[in-house]
């Protein structure tokens, strides 16, 4: 950028290490400097220089023939251009022509040394440890670069696979189960029985992590845990380490990851593509790509297994890693890692969990480093995919979230900003904790599941921050309004949490000095919804006292709490500047969340309450199996009259069954003996049918009203089945209900019958006993003696 006149260094080196070299002049403009320079440059050796001359000449200073002398030499040519597509095609031909000649470049090395020639300083001379520490990369990275290098060996993809095996399918597998504790859907099985097989899942999946800890030995993870475990006390090697480290990453991706996408491109380009060859191509450059935040994912699910254990130290199982690898330190790592700039995945964006145990042993250590109690003011950010989260945070705070087209950013990653002491003193707190989340309505998550994924996200966002940026692109906010209400509804059903977020919105790509009179009116509808919304959700969690708007949940104020921002650039990136307009709009922004901050003196948080405080909360969206399901506040009210239909449905079904049993039963207690037998018979087939009855017509009256007739049918589409099983199940449970009552008047009179056969046989017995005493005594009586002998045989018989 600028004028090549006012950068002689750095162009000196553009010139020793450039293949190739792009001179663009305008001969309206060229003077007799910049005439000697272009001659100057010309007469280097080594590079092919290309000359791209404006064609049309208003009044030419210099005539267009004197460049053509430079056309004489070997190294330069010229082309006339415009900034048409014709000559784009033109200037992209010659590159590619000259390159497939000359397809030799300049390594990093060699542009370190060229450097150093010129006086430049590099990061080996201006970071003391930078050679030996580079040195300790290569060698960590050596054994995967032996192979020859060919498109059908990705040692990142093996790195993965065996290095990075706790992040794996156990993880997958132990976070899947977590969710499904609290979430137990209808079947055969109790919930008791669900819940005990999802411990036993989770338990098993763990144990496999230990296992796999006993006899771990692969080079790659633990040379870096060794390096990172002992320099515990360095504050600049273990980030120093993790950046070279990235770049070994980024650099071996760059040698697989062009192919993929190429082949990517070709099979998308087929009339006749395959899908599941899409999908394995999509699933190979997933499997090829890997940053820092899956190291550090892979240490968190070490500590996480040893937590795992009772009695870790006495454990025969991971000892090696206790006592040689020095595991137990990689928390505190993690925090000095946190305090020196590196943000720390907090929510894992490949399945959708937290790894509680390590978020609350970093934060630990971060309080022990620390040493004092600190005050945080949490900052989440939230928007929909590419809608430019990253890009305003890192102009905002001055940080380095990563920013691209398409998904960057998977999960949610926290980072620490320190504020200076005398801005900390009129703030009122020493850090800033900023939050960058995955864009949410992802093209990447096509399942069913994704607007779940989306739904906990921006709950755990809302409800972890003190201040929440709704990013929104451009004037479209319908699909923020369906999460948003979805939220708003989650919070108030997690009132017994004490949370109490604000919230502002960010326009972007809009014009600000029209789009306020133009959003006022959808904003006002925005508003009046969340209110309604607000005071419905209230209501079904018995809380209309306490929630009657929706700033009683989430603070907002639709007049001074929304702001709008120009477009990033001014023309087509990438050599596009930036917009001016959108930087200031940034720092007022930026000076608007000081003075919010200034005005909240009692809403920090402890940086060592961190942990427990993330727990709390995740466990509270865990526990949420209901709110969290729904795409949007329609579906969702749609299933609230859904359920209040079934549960009036059933409750006049038990009713009117109820009546049927009550005078049947009476029937079958005035029977006679001959008739009770053969009204049994008769009465059980009768029972299904009358049930079946009694149900079909409301049963069928429903489904035409909601999956038929409802002009938003199409919402609960996907419950079809659902609501079938649940009228077959509560059928068979009243069918079951009858079918016992009946069996117990049934048994009761077969146990009537037998005590009344008992107690003929005990009469009929008592009766001849009486007999043959009154026969004795009248034999006795009748001979008038009675010794002491008869007595005793009489007695005891």
């Amino acid at each position: 950028r600028g004028s090549s006149l006012s950068y002689s260094m750095q162009v000196s080196f553009l010139q020793k290490v450039s293949t190739l070299i792009f001179i663009y002049i305008s001969l309206n403009t060229l003077n007799e400097e910049e005439w000697h320079y272009l001659k100057e440059i010309d007469s280097t050796d080594g590079h092919k220089i290309v000359l791209l001359v404006e064609e049309k000449v208003k009044g030419p200073k210099y005539d267009i023939r004197k460049l053509k002398n430079f056309q004489m030499k070997k190294n330069t040519f010229i082309i006339l251009t415009e900034n048409t597509i014709s000559n784009e095609n033109r200037i992209k031909a010659s590159i590619k022509s000259f390159l497939e000649v000359n397809p030799q470049g300049c390594t990093i090395n060699q542009c370190n040394n060229i450097a150093k020639e010129l006086g430049i300083l590099t990061e080996s001379e201006l970071i003391p440890d930078y050679i030996n520490l580079s040195n300790i990369v290569e060698n960590i990275f050596e054994p995967f670069l032996k192979p020859p290098l060919n498109q059908n060996y990705s040692p990142i993809a093996i790195i993965k696979r065996d290095a990075l095996k706790l992040q794996g399918e156990w993880w997958s597998t132990w976070a899947d189960n977590r969710r499904c504790l609290h979430r137990i859907q209808t079947s055969d099985e109790g919930i008791e029985q669900q819940m005990a097989n999802h411990k036993r899942i989770m338990n098993t999946s763990r144990l496999q992590q230990v296992e796999h800890l006993q006899t771990f030995d692969h080079y790659f993870l633990t040379k870096i845990i060794l390096y990172l475990s002992y320099q515990i006390d360095d504050n600049q090697s273990p980030y120093l380490f993790l950046r070279l480290m990235k770049s070994h990453l980024e650099d071996l991706t760059l040698v697989f990851m062009p192919k993929l996408q190429q082949n990517l491109k070709e099979e998308i380009a087929k009339k006749s593509s395959d899908r599941e060859r899409r999908e394995k191509i999509v699933k190979e450059i997933s499997e090829s790509s890997l940053g820092e935040e899956h190291i550090m994912r892979e240490l968190a699910q070490i500590i996480e297994a040893v937590a795992y254990l009772p009695t870790p130290h006495d454990s025969n199982l991971i000892s090696n890693m206790l006592t040689n690898y020095n595991v137990l330190e990689l928390p505190r790592v993690c925090a000095k890692l946190l305090l020196s700039g590196i943000p720390l995945e907090i929510l894992d964006g490949d399945v959708s969990q937290i790894p509680i145990i390590w978020a609350k042993r970093v934060f630990t250590e971060l309080h022990n480093i620390l040493l004092h109690e600190k005050k945080v003011y949490i900052i989440s950010i939230l928007g929909i995919q590419s809608s430019g989260k990253s890009t305003l945070l890192n102009t905002i705070f001055g940080l380095q979230f990563p920013v691209s087209l398409g998904r960057c950013t998977r999960g949610a990653f926290m980072q620490l900003v320190p504020i200076e002491q005398s801005l900390s003193l009129e703030l009122g707190y020493d850090y800033i904790m900023v939050i960058d989340t995955e864009g949410l309505r992802g093209i990447e998550q096509h399942s069913c599941s994704s607007h779940h994924h989306d739904n906990e996200l921006a709950t755990f966002a809302i409800g972890l921050a003190n201040l929440t940026i709704i990013n929104i692109f451009g004037e479209h906010q319908s699909d923020m309004q369906d999460i948003l209400q979805i939220t708003l509804t989650a919070l108030i059903r997690m009132n017994k949490v004490e949370i109490n977020p604000k919230c502002i919105f960010v326009h972007q790509n809009v014009a600000s000095n029209s789009a306020e009179e133009k959003l006022m009116i959808q904003r006002s509808i925005l508003v009046d919804m969340l209110d309604d919304m607000t005071v419905s959700a209230a209501k079904q969690e018995k809380l209309a006292f306490r929630f009657q708007r929706f700033s009683d949940v989430i603070h907002f104020n639709s007049q001074s709490d929304v702001f709008y921002f120009p477009g990033l650039w001014e023309g087509e990136p990438p050599m596009a500047p930036v917009n001016k307009s959108y930087c200031q709009e940034a720092e007022e922004l930026r000076k608007n969340i000081f003075q919010r901050i200034q005005k909240s003196p009692n809403e920090f948080q402890f940086l060592h309450n961190m942990g427990n405080r993330i727990g709390e909360i995740w466990s509270c969206i865990m526990k949420e199996d209901f709110v969290f399901h729904f795409r949007s506040v329609l579906e969702l009210n749609l299933s609230f009259e859904l359920e209040t239909e079934l549960a009036k449905w059933e409750s006049n079904l038990t009713q009117r069954l109820t009546t049927w049993e009550t005078e049947n039963l009476n029937i079958f207690s005035r029977l006679s003996e001959s008739e009770i037998e053969e009204y049994w018979k008769k009465i059980q087939p009768v029972i299904s049918e009358e049930c079946d009855s009694c149900c079909f017509k409301e049963q069928g009256l429903i489904i035409s009203k909601f999956f038929k007739l409802h002009k938003m049918k199409g919402l609960l589409q996907d419950k079809r089945s659902d609501v079938d099983t649940y009228f077959r199940s509560t059928r068979e449970k009243q069918a079951d209900i009858i079918r016992t009552n009946f069996q117990r008047v049934y048994q009761n009179y077969i146990n009537n019958q037998h005590v009344n056969i008992l107690m003929n046989e005990v009469e009929n017995e008592l009766l001849q006993e009486i007999r043959e005493l009154y026969n004795l005594h009248k034999v006795i009586t009748e001979q008038n003696q009675l010794t002491d002998r008869m007595i005793d045989q009489i007695f005891s018989q």
